[in-house]
């Protein structure tokens, strides 16, 4: 199942841009479910509406929480947080800001919510239905086009040293908003010079090596990005089934941001004493560290590689392995500053 935080939802009413004296009394449902009826709807002087947080938190599942010193309100559900402020036009999805066209409000006796048109990023589209005056939400339909767009998120490692021949590239993904990222042991072993290049052709040298497993090959580094980074939300390796479809993001043959589908072969298979997600997504050289998603867009395992002589026989360390790692961090390695 996929994850559902707390929505901001797409719909715009058209009304006078005559300020907050303008409402209109509105049903609400989601997935085809009553969440309210008869409900007043505010209406800002630019024509936006608001609606109340905590009755659509509930009926998703998430929590709310109100701080009365800065006025803010923060939405949660599962590893992703949701954070507005009053009178601001910056929301933060887990310390992302992004920028929406009006701020939330609070009343004498609720917070509303601007529906904002960021449905695309939070799994929900919505509707406006004039005759009946409902605003209808429905939850998006979890494809591989939806999962493509974590690409932002994947990165090439780069492994420099002094012999050229030595060098080595592969794939890896932002783990947190202030740079770590997670590649493959194999990648970064035994070279003094590690190289990162987001999406957007920014490259960072990784200054600190935080977790290490050669037994399971992962790694996590650390770069000092100037801003907040867009992130990968983990999932449960432990869920995982036969024949579902998987989405693997990485760079083969330095390829960057390369998308591939295929299904779990086997979600256990036991190679060397080590256990592996087997799949069918085509991995090459330089796939190795990346990303391999859910349809719900969580990572559930870090591409690893396959079998030379085998047809669509590749593999993925289950992401509940680096979740292992991290909880059990052992002492860091700092690595040379190179300009």
């Amino acid at each position: 199942m996929r994850y559902l935080v707390f929505l901001l939802l797409i719909f715009s009413l058209v009304c006078p841009k005559t300020g907050y004296a303008s409402s209109v009394k509105t049903n609400l449902t989601l997935d085809g479910n009553v969440i309210y009826t008869n409900q007043t709807t505010f209406i800002n002087n630019s024509g936006h509406a608001f609606v109340p947080v905590r009755t659509i938190a509930n009926a998703i599942g998430a929590s709310v929480e109100w701080s009365v010193v800065d006025k803010s309100v923060f939405i949660s559900k599962e590893d992703v947080t949701i954070a507005l402020k009053v009178g601001s036009t910056l929301l933060y999805k887990t310390d992302i800001p992004m920028t929406v066209e009006a701020p939330f409000l609070s009343t004498t006796n609720q917070i509303m919510v601007p529906v904002q048109p960021l449905s695309d990023s939070f799994w929900l589209t919505a509707k406006w239905n004039s005759d009946t005056k409902t605003i209808i939400l429905s939850s998006k339909q979890l494809d591989v086009e939806s999962v493509a767009t974590n690409k932002n998120k994947i990165v090439l490692v780069m492994s420099t040293a002094d012999d050229s021949s030595s060098n080595k590239f592969g794939s890896g993904f932002i783990l947190t908003s202030n740079g770590e990222i997670v590649t493959n042991h194999h990648i970064t072993t035994g070279s003094p010079n590690v190289i990162i290049k987001l999406s957007d052709g920014t490259v960072y040298t990784s200054q600190e090596v935080l977790y290490d497993d050669p037994i399971r090959d992962l790694t996590v580094l650390k770069i000092n990005p100037a801003v907040s980074l867009p992130h990968v939300v983990l999932g449960d390796s432990s869920q995982l089934s036969d024949g579902q479809t998987v989405v693997s993001i990485g760079n083969p043959q330095g390829m960057e941001g390369t998308i591939g589908q295929g299904i779990i072969s086997s979600v256990k298979r036991t190679i060397d004493g080590q256990s592996f997600i087997q799949i069918t997504n085509p991995l090459s050289p330089g796939s190795s560290g990346g990303a391999l998603f859910s349809l719900d867009s969580k990572v559930i395992g870090v591409t690893n590689g396959g079998l030379d002589d085998g047809e669509q026989i590749n593999f993925a360390i289950p992401v509940n392995d680096l979740k292992n790692l991290l909880h059990n961090k052992p002492a860091s390695i700092s690595m040379p500053i190179v300009n």
